[in-house]
């Protein structure tokens, strides 16, 4: 079998509240993805959902800090690489659909319009290029 995609060991991640004290929200996180699997991430509102699943990118969100732990993505530690080498991860290995799509996608552009957004920010590819990728993603997840 080959090595996962993504792997979460021992992750923790906490809080500091207005006192100051530090507060755990994700403990001990043990996980791993390999090729043509799927992970989904199920929870009570407030149960560290968000905060594990941007742990995925390498990045904490404010307030937040590494306790323990780490995330390795395709062989990369994420918390020990520097911000040029994480963008060249995120959107390319890595990628985060955030749970509230209305903020996050507009419906008034096609799927096709925000997917070559994408591939113009993270590539050199021409138009022609970026129009025959998307064409080529959007057929690899047609459904019959």
């Amino acid at each position: 079998m080959s090595e996962p995609l993504l792997v979460v060991d021992r992750l923790g991640v906490g809080y500091r509240n207005r006192a100051g004290e530090r507060i755990s929200v994700l403990r001990d996180v043990g996980l791993s993805v390999s090729a043509g699997e799927s992970l989904g991430v199920v929870g009570e509102s407030g149960a560290g959902k968000s905060t594990l699943v941007t742990a995925f990118l390498g990045y904490l969100r404010g307030g937040s800090e590494l306790l323990d732990g780490q995330v390795v993505l395709g062989g990369h530690s994420l918390f020990t690489l520097d911000q040029k080498a994480l963008g060249r991860l995120r959107g390319t290995r890595v990628a985060l659909v955030p749970q509230d799509a209305p903020q996050s996608l507009t419906p008034t552009l096609r799927i096709g319009a925000l997917l070559d957004v994408a591939l113009a920010l993270r590539g050199n590819l021409s138009a022609a290029d970026r129009r025959q990728r998307t064409e080529a993603l959007l057929a690899s997840v047609a459904r019959p």
